[in-house]
């Protein structure tokens, strides 16, 4: 995987953001656990998103779950 393709970053970032029945759950567990493997520069910019995907209730579809190296996150 290119951990440097933004537009790669786009797409899997959107599965995991669509709550539609347009993908199935295992789908966006799957984006979730890709996601933490990309640039920091990429999810920088996109960390108006990432921070509402931290919120999801259930926790596989989280992006960094338990990680508490996040602070960059949060600020």
């Amino acid at each position: 995987m290119n951990n440097l393709d933004e537009s790669l970053f786009k797409v899997i970032l959107s599965i995991l953001l669509d709550e539609s029945e347009d993908y199935s759950n295992d789908a966006r567990y799957s984006a979730a656990k890709i996601i933490p493997y990309f640039n920091l520069d990429i999810l920088k910019k996109y960390k108006k998103e990432l921070l509402y995907v931290q919120r999801y209730k259930l926790e596989n579809l989280r992006p960094f779950p338990n990680d508490t190296s996040l602070i960059w996150l949060y600020e």
